[in-house]
C-alpha cells in the first residue's frame, strides 16, 4: 500500500499540505509509526490562507509541527466513526469538534470533501480548510516560535510572562532573533545605567538583558495596550507606546513601516492580543 505522500499524490489537489510534511520531515513517522487519521487541507484551503501565514508555517519549524499535528489523530477512524464522535484529541493535544448534519461532516469548521483514504499507515480525509490550535497567549505564542528566542528572554528578565500571558487587548511589534544586534546610526550606544536609555538605545541582547529596568524599558518600546491590526495601523500616522513615546507610522508600498523597522510577519493573532513581527529593535529616538 502506498506511503502518505504517494496515495496525497494519487489523490490529489493536496500540493501544500505535502510539502509541510516533508518540510516537518515527518513522512515516516506518518508511514510507520500509525495508526493515523488524518485530516489533509486540500489546495484551495491554503488559498483563503494569508500569504504571511503560510510563509511563518514554512519558516516555523515548531510552529509547522504543531498545525501539522493538530490535523493528526492516533487512531485510524473511518467517516461512519464520526458519524458517532463529538471529540477527538489530536497529537497536538488540543481537541476537534465533530459535527454531522444532513450527511456532511465538520471538523471544527472545516467540511470533510473526500473520505476513508486508506494508506500504508492510516486513512485521511480530505477537508476544505485549514485546523488552527486553540489561540495561545502572546507570550505563549512567542515560546513556541523558534526564532523569537531573544525576544522572549527580553520578556523573561523584565518578569512580564504573566502580564503577556493574561493581560488583554495588547499589540507587541516583535523583532525576531537576526534583529538584534542590527546596527543603525541610532543604534550606537554604551550602557553606563537606564537613565541614559533615551540617547543611549540598545541594540545587543546581551545589553538588553543586563538589568530588569533594561528589559523592562526596551520591552514597552514594543508594547501598545490596544490591540491594532495592520489594516488598522495603515490608516494612522502616529502611535504612542508603553513608554509614551510617539511611534511614526509610513505606509511603503504594501509594507507598513513600524518607527525604524518594517513588519514582515503581521497580524499573528493571539488570545490576548496580536503580535507583529518586525526586522529591526524600535529604538526611542524615531
Amino acid at each position: 500500500m502506498n506511503g502518505i505522500i504517494e496515495q496525497l499524490n494519487k489523490v490529489g489537489s493536496e500540493n501544500n499540505f505535502i510539502k509541510l510534511i516533508k518540510s516537518a520531515g515527518i513522512e515516516d513517522k506518518l508511514n510507520n509509526e500509525g495508526p493515523f487519521t488524518i485530516f489533509a487541507p486540500n489546495d484551495e484551503a491554503f488559498n483563503e490562507l494569508p500569504e504571511s501565514t503560510l510563509e511563518e508555517l514554512t519558516t516555523n519549524s515548531k510552529g509547522l509541527r504543531e498545525v501539522l499535528n493538530y490535523h493528526i489523530v492516533t487512531e485510524e477512524i473511518t467517516k461512519r466513526d464520526l458519524e458517532n464522535i463529538p471529540i477527538l484529541e489530536t497529537l497536538q493535544g488540543d481537541n476537534l469538534l465533530i459535527e454531522t448534519q444532513d450527511e456532511k461532516t465538520t471538523v471544527n469548521d472545516a467540511l470533510i470533501i473526500k473520505t476513508d483514504i486508506k494508506y500504508s499507515g492510516g486513512r485521511v480525509h480530505v477537508i476544505d480548510s485549514i485546523l488552527m490550535p486553540w489561540m495561545k497567549s502572546i507570550y505563549k505564542t512567542i515560546k513556541d516560535r523558534d526564532y523569537l528566542g531573544n525576544i522572549a528572554k527580553v520578556i523573561e528578565k523584565a518578569e512580564m510572562e504573566k502580564t503577556l500571558s493574561e493581560k488583554q487587548e495588547i499589540t507587541l511589534f516583535c523583532p525576531n532573533d537576526s534583529a538584534f544586534g542590527v546596527y543603525t546610526t541610532s543604534l550606537r550606544f554604551k550602557l553606563d545605567d537606564v537613565t541614559n536609555y533615551e540617547t543611549n538605545p540598545i541594540g545587543q541582547i546581551e545589553d538588553i538583558l543586563k538589568t530588569k529596568e533594561t528589559a523592562y524599558s526596551t520591552l514597552k518600546d514594543h508594547l501598545i495596550l490596544k490591540k491594532i491590526s495592520t489594516k488598522e495601523l495603515s490608516q494612522m500616522n502616529m502611535i504612542v507606546n508603553e513608554n509614551n513615546k510617539d511611534v511614526a507610522i509610513v505606509m511603503s508600498g504594501d509594507q507598513v513601516l513600524v518607527g525604524n523597522a518594517t513588519i514582515i510577519i503581521p497580524d499573528i493573532e493571539c488570545s490576548n492580543g496580536i503580535i507583529h513581527i518586525i526586522n529591526i529593535i524600535l529604538t526611542p529616538a524615531y
